[in-house]
């Protein structure tokens, strides 16, 4: 996919190079596994593998990636730092929507590495809207989760559609999944058009004890303590690959 020749977040030039994965993250990560990029692309799976830890993407102006998504970053560093890193805290609802801040920005970068032949499923309004607003998409989900397993540090990515009865792949989703350290955080949005609004259409996941394993943190619920008690491995009835999937079902690609 063409890399976008203005500001992922404005109008201005990509005039500067953003990290994959923030260079405080890999620091605190340094003796984990190299990272990689897991998902799925109109249901067909890929794979890429970044070829370094320390990979960037020009995709960010200058006044951007030095100015509020720096400032992101340097808020989010406490508390997601804690959860990578598996400290015990107590996570009340801001620490839970800076996280879910940090994530969607995390998401709509990741979304531009590894991607061959599809469009971004984050628009520019909605890039635009985080930057201004620090508005997440609506509707949008997120969940943390504790992870146990051996990839370190990890993303995936997955498109997913739900039906209307009259026209097929109406709902569009994307899914995106990151592992870092201890921590998975898994965020989903929708783009659902302006005639089906009014509509009480049901998107679930696959059957699943998830709420063993993932608890909400956007839309705000409560507030509640880290680390979780239920561990996400590489295998078992729940690993990370049926997290990243739990959500591919249901509709099809138009």
């Amino acid at each position: 996919m063409a890399r976008p020749r203005h500001c992922l977040f404005c109008d201005r030039p990509a005039d500067t190079r953003e990290h994959a994965w923030p260079e405080w993250l890999l620091e605190r990560l340094k003796h984990g596994q190299q990272p990689a990029m897991r998902g799925h692309v109109q249901n067909k799976p890929f794979f890429y593998k970044l070829s370094k830890p320390t990979m960037t993407v020009k995709c960010v102006c200058s006044a951007c990636n030095c100015g509020w998504m720096s400032d992101l970053e340097n808020l989010a560093r406490p508390v997601v730092g804690s959860l990578v890193q598996d400290i015990s805290v107590r996570l009340d609802q801001h620490q839970q929507l800076t996280i879910a801040q940090w994530a969607m920005k995390t998401c709509m970068v990741m979304e531009l590495i590894g991607r061959p032949r599809r469009n971004k499923f984050y628009t520019d309004e909605e890039c635009q809207k985080l930057r201004l607003d620090s508005e997440l998409p609506a509707p949008t989900f997120v969940w943390l989760g504790r992870y146990g397993g051996v990839n370190h540090i990890a993303a995936f990515g997955t498109d997913i559609w739900n039906d209307v009865p009259e026209k097929p792949g109406t709902i569009h989703g994307y899914v995106s999944t990151i592992v870092a350290g201890r921590l998975v955080v898994q965020v989903l949005s929708f783009h659902i058009p302006s005639q089906y609004g009014d509509r009480a259409i049901p998107i679930n996941p696959k059957p699943g004890p998830w709420n063993m394993f993932l608890i909400p943190t956007w839309p705000f619920k409560r507030n509640f303590s880290w680390p979780l008690i239920g561990t996400i491995r590489d295998a078992g009835a729940v690993d990370l690959q049926s997290i990243a999937r739990r959500w591919s079902m249901g509709g099809n690609p138009p």
